[in-house]
């Protein structure tokens, strides 16, 4: 259970995402671009997405906890002159008309040009939203009035709602929209939620069509940033792990540095005496330090007592090719890449990054690890 809520407001470094090998659609220079996911500007340029200026101190070439090489800039900023500029005084219709591209491919994280803050912004075949009682009547409209324009761009047969049953959700129902609402006990929520996703899931896989969960919480996001005239640059970051005194949930600023936040934190030993975790243990994504950037990909941090794990030859089993969701054969796709060789029929590219193949590997294998090196190969390769 988490027990505690702390805000770390003005973070002594920022990290800035300036370009990367894999996207030439990003920043062109450090004075007047806005990097991948992060609502930051290095430079004099003012946009109404970059509230954030200070002093260049360090360019490095780094590739960051999901395998991207990107250029970053580190900057001094004391955040005392950080203004909160107006966006485009216009109207939700016009503001995604300008600013929105569709998702072109089957993608994790669809890239929306201009709006980096908001890249979880979800689109679906079938929209997905759940309602719960924490949220009033009016978080109900706002959505609704967002879920309109997101129609006319990215018309759904369907627009599934789920709703427990004290729930009230008339504006839903008065909505000029595809809506069907299913009622549900409370207690039902969560499971009858996680078969609804795994079947939309499973047949975006299918179609090779982008899917995404429709999170009511960037609904509301986007609706208030846009009527209320002000970017939203803070995430939420969950600290947790057997190192750790409590579980700790920060309030900070996208592009604050890992180790400044490790700093404040003080309840886990350092680096080289602990493991560190980025999001789910099942994605294996197993930190050797803590010299990166908070972005809107990570939702958390489990820091263990460092072990070395005694790793075994593959032994040709063939349990991560069983278990694989999408049906690839990652230890067909490791040997080549340890042959130095990527395939492009064995569709490495469709891998979701979810360390099914590492974790049922009896061999302690980080066979994601080889599929991914293979992805990014295959994308360099196609730039």
């Amino acid at each position: 259970m988490i027990s505690a809520f702390k805000t770390l407001t003005q973070p002594r470094r920022v990290a800035v995402y300036l370009d990367t090998l894999d996207d030439t659609r990003l920043c062109k220079s450090i004075g007047d671009s806005v990097a991948l996911g992060e609502p930051l500007l290095v430079g004099k340029t003012e946009t109404p997405y970059s509230p954030v200026s200070g002093t260049v101190v360090q360019t490095v070439t780094r590739e960051d906890p999901f395998g991207k090489r990107t250029r970053v800039c580190i900057i001094d900023n004391n955040f005392k002159n950080i203004v909160h500029e107006p966006i485009a005084k216009m109207d939700i219709r016009s503001l995604l008309s300008l600013y929105f591209k569709p998702p072109s491919r089957l993608e994790s994280y669809p890239f929306i040009e201009g709006l980096p803050l908001i890249v979880d912004l979800p689109f679906m075949n079938e929209p997905f939203v759940s309602l719960d009682a924490k949220h009033a009547a009016e978080d109900y409209q706002n959505s609704v009035e967002v879920l309109r324009v997101l129609q006319d761009f990215w018309p759904a047969e369907t627009i599934h709602v789920l709703a427990p049953m004290d729930v009230d959700v008339s504006a839903f129902e008065r909505a000029d929209l595809p809506v069907v609402i299913r009622r549900v006990r409370p207690e039902k929520q969560a499971d009858y939620a996680h078969k609804h996703i795994n079947r939309v899931f499973h047949d975006a896989l299918v179609r090779e069509t982008p899917y995404r969960l429709l999170r009511l919480e960037s609904l509301l996001r986007l609706h208030d940033m846009i009527t209320h005239h002000r970017p939203c640059v803070l995430t939420r970051f969950v600290i947790s792990g057997a190192l750790t005194r409590q579980p700790t949930v920060f309030t900070v600023r996208l592009g604050t540095m890992m180790d400044d936040l490790r700093k404040v934190f003080q309840d886990f030993t350092p680096t080289n005496l602990a493991m560190l975790h980025l999001n789910s243990l099942l994605e294996n994504r197993t930190l050797s330090h803590d010299q990166f950037a908070i972005t809107t990909e990570m939702v958390s941090l489990h820091v263990e007592a460092h072990q070395e794990l005694e790793v075994y030859p593959c032994i040709a089993c063939g349990q991560c090719n069983e278990h694989c969701p999408v049906g690839i054969l990652p230890s067909k796709i490791m040997h080549t890449v340890e042959d130095g060789i990527v395939l492009d029929y064995m569709k490495s590219d469709v891998c979701i990054d979810c360390g099914i193949c590492s974790f049922y590997c009896p061999s302690k294998i980080n066979v994601m690890a080889f599929v991914q090196k293979a992805k990014q190969t295959m994308k360099r390769g196609k730039s």
